[in-house]
């Protein structure tokens, strides 16, 4: 037997097999049949290993676009004739196919494959994951921390945000919030600082903060959000402490009122006194009104002794001219008692709280409080002016845009044998010690100490009261922390005045202060014109001989 046929068991398809057989007698027969080969064995398919990435910076929405493929392989398809799909919940309601590429959220996301060869057999499927992940906004600042001062400008803080999988035009910043010295969170910046953007890059933004620092003294921590396509938030704190805003008086000093004052009468040791003081923004732009202002008083031998003046603490500042924040005022009327003495010295000196900050000595003014009594007394505070008539002389020449400020109060015992009392004055001066020039304002403060004379010859109606006073002195320096240093001591001092107050009309009030060096020279003449030191008017307050 023979056949003219063979069949391919790879090859799937209808095969005829024709058999042909023949017997010795050469006798022969035929007969057909057909052999159908059927593939029935599915394809493999391979997943891809699983996937992982970011959403793009040149995307606007919160996905990223992936492409992908797997791979199949038949016993008797080609891998070209093989169809591979892919769903989304594969087997389960919802079932979707797509295709390579496709955007793909933020998240996980499994992915079902499965193959086909051409014979219709179907693969058991494979899964594999595609994970689209979010950074969160990076945001840093260029200042962690600044001190700055009431009214002053802050350092600008730059604050950048930057996001590896973001566009910079998708970073939005959508909180800022600020704390107290510690206390509950507020919306926005503390007042008078504002926030601009300043910049956009490919994956980055920037913004800044600045403005002037008008909260009160204490420490803000401000803390900003920024937030990207994808809802991720990054933040960022910096603080800033603002200090109390320094102050200057408005001249030399701080207190404005008057210099000197008599008591209600001979048998009063009480005096009502009109303390008031002006004060202006040393730097910046604060409002003066958020300052407080107190009255104390110095102890001048222990500067960092004060005592507060009843009735004057606290006190609420006003501008001076409405609209101007930068000059104000206070003042507070008073009963002071001298207790037994016949007069006293006192040195007023003016402490600034709130918002600002004040306590000087060298801005100290000196304030005299004196029982009126028969004969036989001298009494006087006030300032003259330096660069008045001859000007100023000496050593330690007054400064010529700066009074010098007295103050004295003599008078003889009760038993008219000794003179008691003092006299000091205060200048301001640009010399040093040695009587070189210097850059810095010094303050000197003169003060008598062992009386030697006290000559008074009382005024009439038609003469002026004229006095005449020596003593021994001392020098020192008083440094802006209320430090005094020691000079010199065992000098001269000398003092005369005119009082024309007993004349109807005549307001003369004349005085000359000399105070010598125990080595020679001069430390300070109030006017010398040449030869000696003259009389001449006082600026302000009030001289009296009686």
């Amino acid at each position: 037997m023979r056949t003219n046929s063979t069949v391919n068991p790879n090859a799937p398809g209808v095969y005829t097999i024709k058999y042909c057989a023949t017997d010795p007698s050469n006798n022969s027969t035929t007969n057909t049949r057909t052999v159908y080969v059927v593939d029935t064995t599915p394809p493999v398919v391979t997943c891809p290993a699983n996937i992982s990435t970011n959403t793009g910076p040149g995307r606007l929405t919160c996905d990223q676009v992936v492409s992908w493929a797997a791979t199949a392989t038949d016993n008797c398809s080609a891998s070209s004739s093989i169809a591979i799909k892919y769903y989304l919940n594969y087997g389960v309601t919802g079932q979707t196919e797509i295709t390579s590429p496709r955007a793909f959220p933020l998240g996980s996301t499994i992915v079902t494959a499965k193959a086909t060869d051409s014979a219709g057999n179907s693969s058991s499927t494979c899964p594999f994951t595609v994970t689209v992940s979010n950074a969160a906004p990076t945001v840093t600042v260029d200042i962690n921390s600044q001190t700055v001062q009431y009214g002053c400008p802050i350092g600008p803080v730059t604050i950048a945000a930057s996001d590896v999988d973001s566009a910079g035009t998708n970073l939005v910043l959508t909180s800022t919030n600020y704390t107290f010295n510690g206390g509950n969170s507020f919306q926005g910046l503390p007042n008078a600082l504002s926030l601009i953007p300043t910049g956009t890059n490919a994956n980055s933004k920037t913004w800044e903060v600045l403005g002037n620092a008008l909260t009160p003294p204490g420490t803000n921590v401000m803390t900003i959000t920024v937030r990207d396509q994808c809802g991720a938030t990054g933040t960022k704190s910096f603080t800033n402490i603002v200090n109390p805003g320094p102050t200057q008086p408005a001249a030399d000093w701080y207190y404005t009122g008057p210099t000197f004052y008599w008591t209600s009468g001979s048998s009063s040791s009480t005096a009502t006194l009109t303390l008031m003081a002006t004060l202006k923004n040393a730097t910046c732009f604060g409002d003066i009104r958020t300052a407080k202002v107190s009255f104390y008083v110095r102890d001048p031998l222990n500067p960092a002794s004060l005592t507060a003046i009843n009735g004057a603490q606290n006190l609420p500042v006003g501008l001076v001219n409405p609209g101007d924040t930068t000059t104000g005022t206070a003042a507070a009327n008073v009963q002071y008692n001298i207790g037994s003495g016949s007069a006293q010295t006192l040195m007023i000196a003016v402490i600034v709280s709130g918002n600002y900050s004040a306590n000087n000595p060298t801005t100290d003014a000196m304030i005299t409080i004196a029982v009126p009594v028969a004969g036989g007394q001298i009494c006087g505070g006030g300032t003259m002016d330096n660069k008045a008539d001859f000007g100023s002389a000496g050593y330690l020449k007054g400064s010529t845009n700066d009074p010098a400020c007295f103050s004295f109060y003599v008078q003889y015992s009760k038993s008219l044998l000794n003179p008691q009392g003092s006299v000091q004055l205060f200048d301001k001066s640009y010399y040093k010690p040695d009587g070189t020039l210097d850059t810095v304002l010094h303050t000197y403060m003169f003060k008598s100490t062992a009386i030697s004379v006290l000559s008074v010859t009382q005024g009439t109606p038609s003469t002026a009261g004229t006095a005449q006073f020596s003593s021994k002195a001392n020098v020192v320096e008083i440094l802006s922390n209320g430090t005094e240093v020691s000079i010199e001591g065992n000098d001269v001092m000398s003092l005369t005045l005119t009082d024309g107050s007993t004349i109807q009309g005549n307001t003369t009030k004349k005085v000359a202060i000399t105070i010598q060096r125990t080595k020679g020279g001069t430390w300070y003449s109030s006017d010398w014109n040449g030869s000696s030191t003259v009389e001449k008017p006082i600026l302000t307050g009030n001289v009296s001989v009686r």
